[in-house]
């Protein structure tokens, strides 16, 4: 058939576009339900107010810094432990502990660490009042 043209067909061009939105979107959902998850059930996020206090380990490796949260007048103190490896130059939050204003630490070696009475073997170990109950 001389002179037929192919059309584009709009239905098809709007099915295939919704599907590559609804995918998005989903995706979209994911990430956000994830870094939401991850904010409330991780202490990775909470970051330092008030300075209380540092530690540095007996063999200069590691820094801890404690630091006070106030979370306003509804709610107590919480502490914050950060340490860094001076070796590496990396942070990481260590110590989480609410219904507390102070920070008692003690290297009892080069890795580890007590906090409050809580004994840590650093980098690895961490402790979180929420899930050490």
């Amino acid at each position: 058939m001389a002179g037929t043209q192919k059309g584009i067909n709009i239905k098809k061009v709007l099915s295939g576009l919704g599907v590559i939105i609804a995918f998005l979107i989903l995706v979209c959902m994911i990430v956000c339900v994830h870094k939401f998850y991850k904010s409330y059930t991780s202490i990775e996020m909470i970051e330092g107010e008030e300075s209380i206090g540092k530690k540095r380990s007996p063999d200069g490796r590691y820094e801890a810094q404690a630091y006070r949260n106030n979370g306003g007048a509804t709610t107590d103190y919480a502490v914050l432990v950060v340490l860094s490896d001076l070796k590496n130059g990396t942070e990481k939050n260590i110590f989480w502990d609410y219904h507390c204003d102070y920070a008692n630490m003690k290297w009892n070696s080069n890795d580890i660490i007590e906090i409050n009475g809580i004994v840590l073997k650093v980098p690895d170990q961490v402790y979180d009042y929420r899930k050490n109950k």
